[in-house]
């Protein structure tokens, strides 16, 4: 019993160390980043009517205050951008080596080493304990790299100093307007579910295990008790030997903590952690270790457990409830461990597609809190529509919207959905998608054998569709959807704003509008660019047919496009400050803030799975120990109950498995069960009834072995005197 509690404890001590670790580097990065701190929305109604240097500007408010202000690029999930009027952050930046960067220069700080990349404006480095993220930290000097407007941060919550920062701002409302955005107290904290589970599930194995314990020496204490000792002697003696596996536990869980936290290059500092949750562990077991002790130490118990009776009863029916949550969780885990790693096959098996997509980004918009209508909002689409052409003349951007081949919940696609009634094939809401010349470039398809940009027809009004000769005979079919669909993108939406704005409505019929029809050739495929987007056929799709944008649709389409299908290629080091020039030039700072590397997506993607994958069989590892720790228990809880029977049976020449048939039906059932109920609820892998025979076949070899080991050490004690 002592064994068990050695095991169970040490696997709590690592997992408290782990989800401890992980909340305290969660907790450095939100105080770096937001504790304490207000979030402004700032743009530029006129740019070039400021008659004043801008870095200059906020920095001298920031000085007036007292207070930093910050602008966050995040340039993809792993690298942040932060450029702020005071490199410390209001002192929360404490270097490791180096110096904080000069005003106005090219300088940088970070957490990570870059000056092996080459660049030596980095001229000093500070620490954090999380690796997940780069953070680069520069003067505000630099601010016109990524764009003036957006969010900016305030390192105060007063409400007097943001009301004053937000006056000095709107000095001038027709040239730039500041409103406020949002406080940020404490930040919330991610809690990896699996992990909390696992903790919660071991910390019942383990008090069933303390209540097993303490059950199991009631026969010594009742003699201690007999022979003058007193109640509170009896727990301090029972709670010394528990203090003495948890100390050893926590000694065999720090060498464990040890070899991680070094894999990880994380530091002392974090063995200074494990020390504290250790502490804090071992005082709560302690506590309700003592708890339970001198609860089974009562004095009505006391003769009884001379007699050798013990409350067994209560200890099975927790013990056989333990045993079948473990065993559904498990299954649970097995089913997960098994739909990630097919999850995971898959896009492994999808990487060479994906090698095409390397050095390429798309845009995110920012909410900068604006809730315009009308004109600004009509302002706003016709810069965010200049912005896209340039991007797409000067940076080779390039449009692919497969909105329709969303997977839903259900696993039906979006376009069946759309187009019940109708043929998807060939139906506006279906099988189709939008793409601009330039995907051509990076995607060629062919119309026999030759591309086809020679086939487009620029003409305001047309529409021009890629359509594979298989559809031919739905010709008729197909430009009636699309004019309808045509009509309502270029007319139907600008006569929305146009009645908003009572101005003249488009007076064009949808039979001035015209289809132009290029037949392409049959089984040619898309890249989607979008991890999750037909993920079962290499993120291809097959045969659709596809809109060719020329920009003369209404405005308002494009700031959803780029917002989520505008992809464009940078090789540099910083990919947002690559295209900054249009950014500043369409005046749409305050609307896009950051990008994401497209195949850091996928690479994070198919990152994520083999994490997910990792935890599940981490958990499944820690809960087949914990399943067999229970396991022990109910074998032992059996013996000690039923000894004096099995001992009879034994002598009179019955084997193994028929002495301990209720036992063995037992731990059949508390298999079968869970996985039944289970099996009715959930939607299994077709593996996992493989797999739950094998854990009961496990389970049966275990129990007799068990059984073995435990009936004779049963047996010595009756052949010995004792009971």
């Amino acid at each position: 019993m002592k064994k068990i509690i050695y095991v169970l404890f040490t696997i709590e001590l690592l997992i408290v160390s782990l989800l401890g670790l992980n909340i305290v580097k969660d907790n450095e990065i939100n105080n770096i980043l937001y504790n304490d701190t207000t979030s402004i929305s700032v743009m530029f109604k006129d740019y070039k009517k400021l008659n004043k240097n801008y870095s200059k500007w906020i920095k001298d408010i920031a000085d007036e205050n007292n207070v930093a202000i910050s602008k966050y690029v995040f340039n993809n999930n792993e690298k942040l951008s932060i450029y702020t009027t005071d490199t410390s952050l209001n002192n929360n930046i404490k270097l490791k080596s180096g110096k904080f960067p000069n005003t106005n220069s090219n300088e940088f700080i970070s957490n990570i080493n870059t000056n092996n990349s080459n660049n030596s404006n980095q001229v000093g480095k500070f620490s954090t304990m999380s690796k997940d993220i780069s953070i680069l930290i520069r003067d505000f000097g630099k601010i016109s790299e990524v764009g003036e407007s957006g969010i900016l941060y305030i390192s105060t919550q007063n409400e007097d100093t943001i009301n004053k920062i937000l006056r000095e701002l709107n000095v001038d409302r027709s040239i730039f307007v500041a409103r406020l955005h949002d406080r940020y107290v404490n930040s919330n904290l991610y809690l990896n579910p699996s992990i909390i589970r696992d903790l919660i599930l071991i910390i019942l194995c383990f008090l069933a295990t303390i209540i097993h314990y303490s059950i199991s020496v009631s026969r010594e204490a009742s003699i201690l008790r007999l022979n003058g000792y007193s109640k509170l002697d009896i727990i301090a003696r029972v709670i010394k030997n528990i203090f003495r596996i948890m100390i050893l536990s926590s000694v065999t869980a720090l060498l464990i903590y040890i070899i991680y936290i070094l894999k990880l290059n994380i530091g002392v500092r974090a063995c200074l952690y494990f020390a504290m949750f250790s502490i804090i562990c071992i005082l709560i077991n302690i506590l309700i270790s003592i708890l339970i002790v001198g609860f089974n130490s009562r004095s009505s118990k006391y003769v009884l457990s001379l007699n050798g009776k013990k409350s067994y009863g209560f200890v099975n029916i927790m013990h056989f409830t333990l045993k079948i949550v473990f065993v559904s969780f498990l299954i649970l885990s097995i089913n997960n461990c098994i739909l990630n790693y097919n999850m995971l096959q898959t896009q492994l098996g999808n990487l060479s597609e994906w090698d095409k997509a390397k050095n390429v980004y798309n845009l995110t918009l920012k909410d900068t809190g604006e809730q315009s209508l009308g004109k600004e909002e009509v302002i706003k689409n016709a810069k965010i529509k200049g912005f896209y052409k340039n991007l797409v003349e000067e940076k080779d951007a390039f449009l692919i919207d497969s909105t329709n081949f969303e997977k839903l919940e259900d696993g039906s696609y979006m376009y069946e959905i759309n187009s019940k009634g109708k043929n998807p094939e060939v139906s506006q809401y279906g099988k189709n998608i939008k793409i601009n010349k330039n995907y051509l470039k990076v995607n060629p398809i062919y119309s026999n054998g030759k591309e086809i940009f020679n086939l487009i027809d620029y003409d305001d009004k047309t529409i021009n569709l890629l359509v594979p000769k298989k559809l031919q005979v739905h010709e008729n079919e197909i430009k009636k959807e699309f004019r309808e669909l045509f009509y309502f993108e270029k007319i139907e939406v600008e006569n929305m704003y146009n009645k908003e704005l009572n101005r003249e409505l488009n007076k064009t019929k949808k039979s001035d509008l015209n289809v132009n029809i290029i037949y392409v050739d049959n089984n040619q495929s898309y890249f989607t660019y979008n991890s999750l987007v037909m993920d079962d056929n290499r993120n291809l799709i097959d045969d659709p047919i596809a809109i060719i944008d020329i920009d003369n649709i209404d405005d308002s389409f494009y700031l959803s496009y780029i917002s989520r299908c505008v992809y464009f290629n940078s090789k540099k080091l910083d990919a947002l400050a690559d295209i900054s020039n249009i950014i500043e030039a369409q005046g749409v700072e305050a609307h896009i803030q950051s990008l994401h590397a497209v195949y850091n997506e996928y690479g994070l993607e198919i990152n994520k799975l083999e994490k997910y994958l990792n935890s599940e069989i981490f958990t499944i590892i820690i809960i087949a120990i914990s399943n067999l720790m229970i396991t022990y228990n109910i074998v032992a809880s059996y013996y000690e109950r039923n000894k004096y029977k099995l001992y009879i049976k034994k002598i009179f020449g019955y084997s193994t498995t028929a002495r301990s048939m209720l036992l063995i039906v037992s731990l059949i059932l508390t298999n079968i069960i869970p996985i039944g109920i289970i099996s009715t609820r959930v939607d299994l892998s077709n593996n996992i009834i493989l797999f739950g025979l094998l854990i009961l076949v496990i389970e049966v070899i275990v129990s007799i072995v068990l059984d073995k080991i435990i009936s004779n050490s049963s047996f010595n004690k009756i052949i010995k005197g004792e009971h």
